[in-house]
């Protein structure tokens, strides 16, 4: 259901209030987004209400249904400025293919990203004028993963700023850090052994159809001349 024009106002006016505890500096920018938002971002910048379906908020993005700030996009990628950012200048890198980890989608498109990211990189830092970059993705609910969309976020830093990536150092047994190697270790090597296997049998699949005898082609009588 699309919000009415009061519902709309008063959630600008929600962020217009979040954003009062923000460095001076980032606020008048924060300020300026949130008053150019359209319903549509503001509606999803809030995530689903009770009561709706949840919806992919990075696929509506991604076919152009949800309007956005998008500063670059090619067939499977798109990258677009975080309208509540904890730090202004913050972009938001997805795929267009809907995919939640990692691991699901294909090399071409996980390669696609990380170029995009790295042609980025340099500009946001020089933009911006940040100090630093703090590039992170999360994974499931439990890391932080609002929607079931891969996104990688790019955040400029500045001493001082309130994005925090910090977390606490804990003691581990020497023990258990060898049980979590051993344990990622031969999962990775079933992992090889299973593709070498998969690529041995592709592999003699395809000479078994190249090294095929080509049929014989019957000639046709010759007509005389």
């Amino acid at each position: 259901m699309t919000l009415n024009p009061e519902q709309v106002e008063q959630i600008r006016q929600q962020f217009l209030a979040q954003i009062e505890k923000f460095p001076e500096d980032q606020r008048e920018q924060l300020k300026q987004q949130i008053i150019n938002a359209t319903s549509e971002q503001l509606e999803a910048a809030m995530g689903p209400r009770e009561g709706k379906e949840e919806e992919c908020l990075f696929c509506g993005i991604a076919n152009g249904t949800v309007a956005t700030m998008k500063v670059y996009e090619d067939n499977s990628v798109v990258a677009f400025l975080d309208i509540t950012p904890s730090v202004a200048g913050q972009v938001i890198v997805i795929p267009k293919e809907h995919q939640q980890f990692i691991f699901q989608i294909s090399d071409q498109t996980l390669w696609n990203l990380f170029k995009v990211v790295k042609m980025l990189e340099p500009l946001i830092v020089n933009i911006t004028k940040a100090g630093g970059l703090s590039i992170f993705i999360s994974q499931g609910n439990a890391a932080g993963q609002h929607f079931k969309h891969l996104a990688i976020n790019m955040v400029p830093r500045a001493d001082g700023d309130n994005a925090s990536f910090h977390w606490p150092r804990n003691e581990v047994k020497k023990e258990d850090l060898e049980d979590a190697a051993k344990f990622i270790k031969d999962g990775i090597d079933k992992m090889v052994t299973e593709e070498k296997a998969r690529m041995e049998k592709l592999m003699k699949e395809r000479h078994k159809v190249e090294s095929k005898p080509a049929e014989k082609i019957q000639e046709l009588p010759r007509r005389a001349a």
